[in-house]
């Protein structure tokens, strides 16, 4: 959250996109465009599933970036879909902005998806 308000106050669309695993938990990351090509700013413990730079055509092709480094405790690759940009502007800022608890509120708001297919 603090990614995509830094956004923001940047004049840039607080854009979410919101990486679904099975029996894993799920990886969301701010999305951001530079010339044409999408890039993503996250936060979690594996270093692997953080920054991407900005040189993915579609969001499709960022969210596979993630997919050989998202795996289980027991190895298993668990990224199964993503969902499409989810825009914050949309929302109250005292729910993602000034909030001092949790900000679930937009996921429960996100639910298209696409899938991966083969």
């Amino acid at each position: 959250m603090l990614a995509a308000c830094a956004l923001w106050v940047h004049g840039e669309p607080p854009l979410l996109m919101d990486l679904r695993a099975e029996r894993d938990y799920d990886h969301v990351v701010v999305l951001f465009r530079r010339n044409g090509h999408w890039g993503a700013i996250s936060k979690t413990n594996p270093p692997v599933l953080r920054w991407r730079d900005p040189v993915y055509r579609s969001l499709r092709e960022l969210a596979m970036s993630y997919l050989h480094e998202y795996a289980n405790d027991r190895a298993q690759k668990t990224l199964r879909s993503y969902s499409r940009p989810f825009d914050l502007r949309g929302l109250d800022p005292k729910i993602w902005v000034t909030n001092g608890k949790n900000c679930w509120t937009w996921a429960r708001q996100s639910t298209r998806y696409a899938t991966f297919r083969s």
